[in-house]
């Protein structure tokens, strides 16, 4: 049994697409059993049947968009199991959206290294979309 995942990554608000694949007999529907690390962060079905006579089933897996600033990427793993079956897992990282930006002003425009001290402010203005870098 294989459990495939369209992306590695997803943001709060995404939506990304799955299949449990198996192998062996397809004369019986079966029943697979899904589990999850952080149901807060991904929403999966408990379980997912690939009918008789076929290989696989599709359905998809949701991200939840919390509105809460936490780690700025959670890495969620989900398992796969089924009677007979070595179980299959995979993950997929989420990258949280409610991220805070900070803006930072000192009070002089410019000074030398022996120059004396200077004011630093700095404020959170505002909530902004944080994209990974790889």
């Amino acid at each position: 049994m294989t459990f495939g995942i369209g992306r590695r990554e997803m943001d709060e608000t995404g939506r990304v697409v799955a299949n449990i694949q198996r192998g062996g007999s397809t004369a019986t529907q079966l029943v697979v059993n899904l589990s999850s690390s952080d149901t807060s962060k991904v929403v999966a079905p408990s379980s997912v049947t690939i009918p008789a006579g076929q290989g696989r089933v599709v359905f998809y897996l949701d991200a939840v968009d919390n509105s809460l600033r936490g780690d700025p990427y959670t890495t969620v793993s989900f398992t796969a199991t089924a009677p007979g079956f070595t179980p299959a897992t995979n993950e997929v990282d989420i990258i949280d959206d409610d991220v805070a930006t900070l803006n930072l002003s000192i009070a002089a425009a410019e000074f030398s290294e022996n120059g004396g001290t200077t004011s630093l402010r700095w404020t959170t203005v505002s909530w902004t979309t944080l994209r990974r870098w790889r």
